[in-house]
């Protein structure tokens, strides 16, 4: 399962994320890189320009998820909120 070898790659590479607390980091978990970025789109964007076509688990640094999608907002609302962001 994806989550559970990246949350094991977590716990080897986060005595080196020090200082990047709040940045989202993009794991590849077939190779262990990761990638360092603002938000999701940046590190999504570092990570596939070295594994194109390859999946990614997404981490906040110093929390315990990346996000969190809320039951009072529809799919649609969540998406163009989404988007709106990652263009900002």
């Amino acid at each position: 399962m994806i989550s559970s070898k990246a949350n094991k790659i977590f716990e080897k590479i986060k005595k080196n994320l020090k200082g990047y607390e709040g940045k989202i980091i993009a794991i590849e978990v077939d190779s262990g890189d990761y990638f360092v970025g603002e938000d999701v789109l940046d590190a999504y964007e570092q990570g596939v320009k070295k594994h194109p076509g390859k999946e990614f688990f997404f981490k906040r640094v110093g929390a315990k998820t990346a996000f969190v999608v809320g039951a009072k907002i529809s799919k649609q609302d969540f998406l163009d909120r989404l988007s709106l962001n990652m263009l900002a």
